[in-house]
């Protein structure tokens, strides 16, 4: 019972971490969207993920959603969408483990499955998010979009089906981006407190 009690209180602990990382000044914006931000408030959800399972890393993640839709911006479909790149990135990660776990990999073979995984996962998630919010709930966010792409890269785009593509793939690549931000970090403080014995993962990680 303890030591559930411990995972559920970590796994709180790191969603709260994620949550207010979200909104501390430490984002950089992608330059060919610059509203898309890079920041760290994923990190804490993925070292969940690896020290504690699945199970404690959704329940990380959902913290991570309650609390962004207190203190997060563009309440609640900022949040939500924040949301599923955690859940979408924990997904690829649980894949690339769960293959890794029954090969008995090393960690670099641990650490490339997961990245590439994570990467389809969050890509194919997002993508579908992406589209149903800006072509569908809010299609007038569409010709901020397209703006924002045309300033940052001097190519003209309309606020129509082809325009909405483009933002499409360059969100993608951002997420692509993000995932390499995100997991090489994480995996690297993981093991480093694996191996300096201070925490395990529920994984065979050698």
């Amino acid at each position: 019972m303890l030591s559930k009690t411990r995972t559920i209180v970590s796994s709180a602990f790191f969603g709260a971490l994620a949550a207010i990382l979200a909104v501390a000044p430490l984002s950089f914006p992608f330059p060919l969207i610059p509203y898309l931000k890079f920041d760290i408030a994923e990190v804490p959800a993925i070292i969940s993920l690896f020290l504690f399972g699945p199970l404690p890393g959704l329940f990380t993640s959902l913290v991570y959603l309650v609390v962004l839709n207190f203190i997060g911006s563009f309440a609640p479909i900022g949040p939500i969408l924040k949301f599923l790149s955690v859940l979408s990135t924990m997904i690829g990660a649980w894949f690339g483990i769960t293959i890794c776990s029954r090969a008995k990999s090393k960690p670099f073979t641990y650490i490339v499955a997961v990245l590439v995984f994570s990467a389809i996962v969050r890509v194919m998630i997002l993508t579908l998010a992406n589209y149903i919010v800006i072509w569908i709930l809010m299609p007038n966010f569409l010709s901020y979009a397209t703006f924002a792409v045309s300033l940052a890269t001097g190519i003209k785009l309309s606020p129509n089906f082809e325009g909405l593509l483009v933002v499409l793939i360059l969100t993608a690549i951002f997420n692509v981006l993000h995932v390499l931000f995100t997991i090489i970090p994480s995996f690297v403080l993981v093991i480093a407190l694996v191996r300096r014995k201070v925490a395990k993962t529920w994984f065979p990680l050698s």
